[in-house]
């Protein structure tokens, strides 16, 4: 009999944790739902201000009319026709040379609670290309079957409203207007220059501007040149460098970060790439880029969602602790007390989650958990009959929220820490229980005097 009551109060428990698991999940159905409605806000101020920014460019393009003569034989005369037809096609250029320079400052845009970050970089652009003779079509020039067109000058952006100001292009010390529009399949988006007419020599044309471009979060540049580098500078902490190419260099500070990159064709493969955009095959070609993106420090919901992931573990290592206290100090704990502290722990991440919209994590934690602890602690002065057994419940909790918020801190290492931690626990539980007779367990336990 006495052994049946052990193990009915022991399955009543488990019940119990099981059922907190329904307000836990409502909790992290609560943390998606506000993460949700902040990324919501995020697109509503990307749509009015611009979005994450994706440069490719320059490209040189030259479009020309090429004539083309088809002869036919005639089967039963045997004369022999000639048709002709004219065709316009372009041929575009990548850099051999390109040099960007990026000076990036950023700034924060709210609306109600939530924010978003946008930055500015003055980006400062120069290279050169590298024409051969013919233009590349050096039979059929040579013919005099192609008639050459005014080239332009292309740059792709992707969002055309984070151009804050009228770039001009320095064309062989020739200054050119940009003008919207890119007239390319490459670069759907963007800004063009006319160039004029090209001379199908081998030659070389020296390009430089600048661009003053606002965007949010990410900030890619394609390494379209044969020979390019890229470098950046900012005065925010918190970069997160993306992208197919990692810097050569960077150097990541409390004031900001500096970074470069270097990169040629034979690491890139961009001419086969390209080539392979003509034709309408430009996933590989845009997903070759290299970049920034400007993360929050902390993001609040994330760090709340992986708090609740630990919930049933806190609510299952104090009513251990509990259960515990009943075997030694012949303590009758009801379920409903049981169920009251389980409340409590689920009520710890609400607050933390509503908290962490309007303070810094750090600090909602500290008054969420220290709220929590202390609630617990002078109910529990009663549940255990005693303030010092009460104090060493309440150091325990104080304990458990200071590993989890350690826990939340260090990405890396949590996985290894928690199994540490879990393994700890067990270990100790296993030694002060390894002389316990758990067939005489059953005697009758102290009642709560709860008046």
């Amino acid at each position: 009999m006495r052994q049946f009551k052990l193990l009915s109060k022991a399955g009543m428990i488990g019940l119990l944790v099981v059922t907190l698991l329904i307000p836990l999940l409502m909790i992290q159905g609560a943390v998606s739902e506000r993460q949700g409605f902040r990324d919501g806000v995020i697109q509503d101020i990307a749509r009015s201000a611009a979005e994450s920014q994706q440069i490719i460019g320059p490209i040189l393009v030259v479009p020309y009319r090429e004539k083309i003569e088809i002869t036919s034989k005639d089967n039963n005369t045997g004369r022999a026709t000639t048709e002709i037809r004219y065709e316009d096609r372009t041929v575009s250029f990548l850099p051999d040379r390109l040099e960007i320079g990026n000076s990036i400052t950023t700034e924060e845009r709210y609306r109600g609670i939530h924010k978003a970050l946008l930055y500015t970089t003055n980006m400062s652009v120069k290279g050169a290309f590298a024409l051969p003779d013919g233009l590349g079509l050096g039979e059929a020039h040579k013919r005099g079957l192609i008639e050459w067109k005014p080239a332009y000058l292309v740059i792709g952006v992707h969002d055309i409203r984070g151009i804050k100001t009228h770039p001009r292009l320095t064309w062989q010390n020739q200054q050119k207007p940009f003008e919207p529009g890119t007239n390319d399949s490459v670069t759907k988006n963007g800004v063009h220059a006319n160039i004029g007419i090209i001379s199908p020599q081998a030659q070389t044309f020296d390009f430089a501007f600048d661009l003053l471009l606002q965007g949010m979060e990410r900030l890619e540049i394609l390494p379209i040149g044969k020979d390019t580098t890229v470098t950046m500078q900012s005065s925010w902490p918190h970069p997160s460098f993306i992208g197919r190419h990692l810097p050569e260099r960077r150097r990541v500070t409390e004031q900001g970060f500096d970074a470069a990159w270097h990169t040629s064709y034979f690491s890139t493969n961009m001419e086969q790439l390209f080539a392979a955009c003509a034709h309408r095959e430009c996933p590989s070609l845009h997903a070759h880029t290299l970049g920034v993106s400007f993360i929050q420090p902390v993001d609040v919901y994330q760090q709340a969602e992986r708090a609740v992931k630990y919930g049933i573990l806190f609510i299952g290592l104090t009513f251990i602790a509990f259960f515990l206290f009943e075997l030694f100090k012949r303590l009758a704990i009801h379920p409903v007390q049981y169920g009251f502290v389980g409340a409590a722990l689920c009520i710890f991440y609400l607050l933390l989650l509503s908290l962490s919209e309007h303070l810094s994590f750090g600090l909602s934690y500290l008054i969420a958990g220290g709220a929590c602890v202390t609630l617990l602690g002078v109910y529990t002065t009663y549940i255990l009959k005693s303030i010092v057994r009460s104090a060493g419940f309440t150091g325990m909790m104080g304990a458990l929220y200071g590993v989890l918020y350690i826990l939340l801190r260090q990405e890396d290492y949590a996985l290894l820490m928690g199994s540490l931690l879990l393994f700890t626990i067990l270990a100790f539980v296993m030694l002060i229980t390894r002389n316990i007779d758990w067939y005489d367990i059953g005697a009758p336990l102290e009642p709560i005097n709860t008046r």
